[in-house]
């Protein structure tokens, strides 16, 4: 009866978004730079340093004193907008890659380009 009912609609929405779900990560995995380069974020270290940094550009380099709640409510003045960008380095030989809060940010990664620090002696070259 009712309980049929529900379930084939409940079965049918499931569906449905599991495919969207699905849709949207084949498009992030076909259409990303950062993917077609290599650089993916495979692990929790990778992904709480590129955070680390976009919050220390947003907070400043003070903010390990502020409370979570302190935090939370800059994040959302700031408006929680990040993406990935690419930035010369101070040497203009390395490029850097990074998350950040500014809205005009893109990512044109470089054939045979050196991405890293200048002040640490890890360094990668995309391919």
């Amino acid at each position: 009866g009712f309980s049929s009912i529900v379930l084939y609609v409940v079965l049918g929405l499931q569906i449905i978004w599991t495919v969207g779900m699905y849709c949207v990560w084949l498009d992030a995995n076909i259409a990303s730079e950062l993917v077609k380069y290599g650089r993916t974020i495979r692990g929790p270290f990778r992904a709480v340093a590129d955070l680390a940094e976009a919050m220390n550009e947003t907070l400043g380099p003070n903010y390990c004193a502020y409370t979570e709640e302190e935090i939370a409510k800059e994040l959302d003045r700031s408006g929680n907008q990040l993406r990935y960008n690419t930035s010369l380095a101070d040497d203009d030989e390395l490029l850097h890659i990074g998350l950040t809060i500014k809205p005009e940010a893109r990512v044109f990664l470089r054939r045979k380009q050196l991405y890293g620090s200048s002040d640490t002696a890890r360094r990668r070259r995309v391919d």
